[in-house]
């Protein structure tokens, strides 16, 4: 068992997070390809850069656990993780939680299905 020692850990989903989507068609030179691990299926979006800096400043500092989360799945997190180049910076890759802490994502946490409150 793995026990993060820490109640100020940063929480952070994929996709319309750490990944902007683009139409999987369209591949401009800005685009990043991105290989579905599930399925080999070819998709492009665009990192963002911003978010991505301020990631590995927060490591930085060593204060704070950085998890990467996705509703797709942690076989997703970990590709994208991998394809982003955060295995330096991410310490757990997981499906997407619900429960306490802080997360980023592209929803507010009104507008996420929490199954239980956590104590």
């Amino acid at each position: 068992m793995k026990t993060i020692r820490n109640n100020n850990i940063i929480y952070c989903d994929v996709d319309g997070t750490l990944i902007f989507w683009k139409d999987p068609y369209l591949r401009n030179d800005d685009a990043m390809l991105f290989i579905d691990p599930r399925d080999g299926e070819e998709l492009y979006g665009l990192p963002n850069t911003r978010l991505l800096g301020w990631l590995r400043r927060a490591k930085k500092t060593g204060k704070r656990p950085i998890i990467v989360w996705s509703c797709s799945g942690w076989e997703w997190a970990e590709a994208a993780v991998h394809a982003l180049g955060l295995e330096d910076v991410v310490d757990v890759v997981a499906n997407k939680p619900y429960g306490q802490g802080m997360y980023i994502d592209d929803k507010n946490i009104g507008e996420q299905k929490l199954k239980r409150k956590m104590p």
